[in-house]
């Protein structure tokens, strides 16, 4: 059985198991791939500021 988590729910589990920056990192790489294959659209991103500082 599969269950789909809220954001809420995902940041809290990847920050009690130490993965919030990976998770970050890796949300962010893949935000930029999206964004090159469509030049013609905008992306946004958010970043929470205590991790903008790392």
């Amino acid at each position: 059985m599969h269950r789909y988590l809220s954001s809420s729910q995902l940041l809290l589990i990847a920050e009690e198991s130490g993965l919030s920056i990976a998770l970050g990192e890796w949300m962010l790489t893949q935000s930029c791939r999206i964004a090159q294959q469509w030049p013609e659209r905008f992306i946004a991103v958010s970043i929470h500021h205590t991790r903008a500082l790392l």
